[in-house]
């Protein structure tokens, strides 16, 4: 670090330098170069369907959907931590959707009297599970999406009426 004391007239310049780790990287040697991936996240979110209700043994109008995109942290060579967040879709993941009954016992069904579905996202980053059906009990009731390297599940509300 320098510090230059420059009088101009009756007034006094001071002009701080800092280079390598000084406050905030300066620049120096601390820098990340342009491009480098700081970190990647998944963003896991319902998309679709979410709350919604239906009549009792009917089946739900809208269909669940999930989307899941990866969220890179980028530098941009700033010197100063500065990114940029680059999200991008993430195609052929598997999503598993799986019911959960409510305290009444209301609950639904996917074809074939399942209660869990498996589905493949698309190019976009969509999964969307197919049809569910209400069961014979009214009451409200979860079914959660999971896919691999999310911790947390995406639920989604349902009520039979």
């Amino acid at each position: 670090m320098s510090i230059k004391l420059q009088a101009a007239g009756s007034l006094a310049i001071f002009a701080l330098a800092c280079s390598g780790g000084g406050y905030g990287g300066g620049g120096g040697s601390n820098s990340t170069p342009a491009g480098t991936v700081l970190a990647t996240d998944a963003q896991f979110s319902a998309t679709a369907g979410t709350p919604q209700s239906t009549p009792v043994t009917n089946p739900f109008a809208t269909a669940l959907k999930v989307t899941l995109m990866t969220q890179q942290r980028v530098s941009n060579g700033d010197g100063y931590g500065g990114y940029t967040i680059v999200s991008t879709p993430k195609a052929a993941a598997s999503v598993t959707f799986t019911v959960v009954a409510g305290a009444t016992g209301a609950s639904g069904t996917f074809p074939g009297a399942a209660t869990t579905a498996t589905v493949t996202t698309d190019a976009s980053g969509v999964a969307t599970a197919p049809t569910l059906t209400a069961n014979a009990t009214a009451g409200v009731f979860t079914v959660n999406a999971t896919t691999v390297g999310v911790t947390a599940p995406v639920a989604f509300t349902l009520t039979n009426n």
